[in-house]
């Protein structure tokens, strides 16, 4: 197994396979062939199958190889990702930024109630697109899907940023999926739509903009010096803090009326609907008319039936969970999904857990997409700007699903990579 912990390594870390010169005998071989020398030499029963002593069709050190391992722990944690949707319900994450080489890519991130009841955002995918026109954006997402054995047909929200190519009225990414799928609502990113609050509220308002400006050259001026820092702490602290709470106070009130003017009529009915699940202070603010308004938000995930068992079913599922310590400190949805499946309330109840489920799948934020562009950055560097686009798909799923790649059994991407085409060799034999 040499060459798997080897290569299993240098994805852990974010970290190139390949050095200046891959032959045996130069000192700058590259991190894959060094750390499976040092395996090689501390673990005599690997050692006397790999490197010197390997047959010379079978020393597993080629760039072909490692791309092909590489590969197959992608797909491993794809397929455990995939394994915990399979036909459930899902959000839709989308966003497209260029890399080093100036190639634009479109990250694909899928969020979902994993079955432990706990909300999970993860990559499924990153693929270079031709150009950003909605169409071209939708196909690849849908390919991506459909290679994930996942369907549009499950989305249940859709999350992009305000471009108009994801989120345009008329052919934007948003209404091509939602021409296939009316139950894939969209929400604006939260933090990008906070953004576009702040800079109408500068436009607006000349007084808002200068703050911002002398906010920043305080906390500039005062962050560049040690001793200015210090001063600041002793003596001036209460009274900066209580001139810009006072002045911030306005403003906040300027970017919360913004901000609802912002809020299309179908975004501010799903928001205000599923808040009725929310079970603070012992449900006190549960509301199930607001439930039941959010459940008939989407038409084809009940049937008649079932509909009409829904407010029943809320009713006792509130009556029930009141009595129990449990769910008496819930700190929201969240903990509620979660608690719901360690007290086997969500088999119990499968009416509710599936309303909630629908809300907890709307993403309101894409943090998680923004946090895959950093990662890329890491991965394809300017040192590593030739990286093809499978390679780089493979290596930021491993960088960026760290959780899900621990669990990855190497035995696993042993039989892929001994699947992945006719090998002359048994590698269960051999390494």
């Amino acid at each position: 197994m040499g060459f798997v912990h080897s290569a299993g390594f240098c994805l852990e870390n974010s970290l190139p396979f390949r050095g200046h010169d891959e032959s045996e005998k130069p000192l700058n071989k590259g991190i894959y062939f060094s750390v499976l020398k040092l395996i090689s030499e501390n673990n005599p029963d690997i050692g006397k199958y790999t490197l010197g002593n390997a047959k010379k069709n079978n020393k597993l050190t080629a760039p072909s190889i490692q791309k092909e391992i590489i590969d197959c722990f992608a797909k491993e944690v794809t397929k455990m990702i995939c394994e915990e949707i399979k036909d459930d319900v899902f959000g839709l994450l989308v966003d497209e930024s260029s890399d080093v080489s100036m190639m634009e890519q479109m990250v694909v991130v899928v969020r979902y109630v994993d079955k432990l009841g706990v909300v999970k955002e993860s990559l499924i995918g990153i693929a270079h697109v031709k150009n950003t026109v909605a169409s071209t954006l939708k196909e690849v997402v849908v390919s991506l899907l459909a290679n994930n054995k996942l369907s549009i047909d499950q989305v249940r929200g859709q999350g992009y940023d305000g471009a108009s190519n994801m989120r345009g009225e008329f052919n934007g990414l948003k209404v091509l999926i939602l021409r296939d799928n009316s139950s894939a609502h969209y929400i604006h990113c939260f933090a990008h739509q906070l953004q576009l609050v702040i800079v109408a509220v500068e436009k607006k308002h000349s007084g808002v903009k200068d703050f911002y400006e002398y906010l920043s050259m305080v906390v500039n001026t005062v962050s560049d010096s040690c001793k200015r820092k210090e001063a600041m702490l002793d003596a001036k602290k209460e009274r900066v803090e209580q001139e810009i709470l006072q002045v911030y106070n306005m403003i906040l009130d300027m970017q919360i009326q913004e901000l609802g003017d912002r809020f299309n009529e179908l975004s501010t009915s799903l928001i205000e609907n599923m808040s009725g699940l929310n079970p603070c202070d012992s449900f006190s603010k549960f509301d199930i008319s607001n439930v039941v308004a959010f459940s008939e938000m989407y038409p084809n995930d009940f049937n008649k039936e079932e509909r009409g068992c829904i407010s029943g079913d809320l009713t006792v599922f509130v009556e029930n969970v009141k009595e129990d310590d449990s769910f008496k400190k819930l700190d929201g949805i969240c903990d509620l999904a979660r608690v719901m499946v360690e007290t086997g309330r969500h088999n119990t109840f499968p009416l509710v857990y599936r309303i909630l489920k629908l809300a907890l799948v709307l993403p309101v934020a894409t943090v998680t997409v923004e946090r895959c562009f950093s990662k890329m950055k890491l991965i394809k560097t300017d040192l590593r700007n030739r990286m093809g686009d499978e390679y780089l798909n493979n290596a930021l799923i491993c960088a960026v699903e760290k959780e899900t790649f621990y669990k990855v059994k190497e035995e696993d991407v042993m039989t892929r990579f001994q699947a992945f085409k006719n090998r002359r060799l048994d590698y269960y034999v051999c390494v």
